[in-house]
């Protein structure tokens, strides 16, 4: 099997796509599915992604990337960007290439980037532009707030919002919590208590009753969403809740419970 790593410059952008496809095949599913939140059948809890083989290759790869798209000779980032996505936990491809990055690499990458189909590399992509000095990106935060469809990401350019303007982030943040489902919600509530919202006891009230009473539900994600909206609030009923659960056929809710009967939270 390939391995190598060319100097020929031409051919290191198929260098990293071969890399890349090798990761994929190895965690077998695809950047769609990835992008989709779907995890390989071999994957524990979190960081899976950094029990691959052969990360090493793969970060040699996307270091030379970097350099031809830091040098303009790369003009398509699209597997830098699904790189960013993999390495999300750690965010040290991100946040090692853009040290010293000019203008114009600076203003594609997010231009790119936010138009990545992975949702973990554009909450990458808003973090970074709240670390770039004397660059105003109020209005581009405010874009992706009512344009890109996943809450993650909204909720990272609220937090970034909120440095800057916190009553815009507040009217915001109560507009898409009361569209929003259980799991939205409760990303929102987040971000609303961050910010001290007054009225954070009645929001509580309200996710605490919608969560328990989708504790029957039918379908297994709304019984751990439930689950875990209560377990986040530190709700009274979470323990009543857990109960109800503990001999639920869904895997991953014995999963948690199994996981927080070793925790102290409670």
């Amino acid at each position: 099997m390939y391995l190598g790593f060319p100097t020929d410059k031409l051919n290191m952008k198929k260098n990293l796509e071969h890399q890349l496809k090798l990761f994929w095949v190895w965690a077998g599913i695809t950047p769609e599915e990835y992008a989709l939140g779907e995890l390989p059948e071999h994957a524990g809890q979190t960081e899976w992604e950094y029990d691959y083989p052969n990360w090493e290759n793969l970060s040699l790869s996307i270091d030379e990337e970097a350099q031809q798209i830091k040098t303009g000779e790369q003009l398509d980032y699209h597997c830098f960007l699904e790189v960013v996505a993999i390495d999300y936990l750690s965010e040290e491809i991100l946040h090692n290439f853009e040290q010293g990055l000019d203008e114009a690499i600076f203003l594609e990458l997010i231009k790119q980037g936010l138009r990545c189909i992975q949702p973990y590399t554009r909450v990458q992509i808003v973090q970074m532009i709240s670390r770039r000095n004397g660059f105003n990106p109020e209005h581009l935060y405010e874009q992706v707030i009512a344009e890109d469809g996943d809450t993650r990401v909204k909720v990272a350019a609220l937090d970034a919002l909120s440095e800057l303007n916190r009553g815009k982030v507040e009217d915001m943040a109560i507009t898409l919590y009361n569209t929003g489902d259980l799991k939205g919600r409760l990303a929102y509530y987040s971000v609303l208590k961050e910010i001290g919202y007054p009225k954070l006891e009645v929001l509580k009230w309200e996710l605490e009753t919608l969560a328990f009473a989708k504790i029957d539900s039918l379908e297994q994600e709304d019984r751990f969403d439930a689950l875990w909206a209560l377990h986040s609030l530190k709700s009274q009923n979470y323990l009543k809740a857990r109960a109800k659960l503990e001999n639920d056929p869904s895997e991953k809710i014995k999963s948690f419970i199994r996981y927080d009967h070793h925790s102290k939270f409670y």
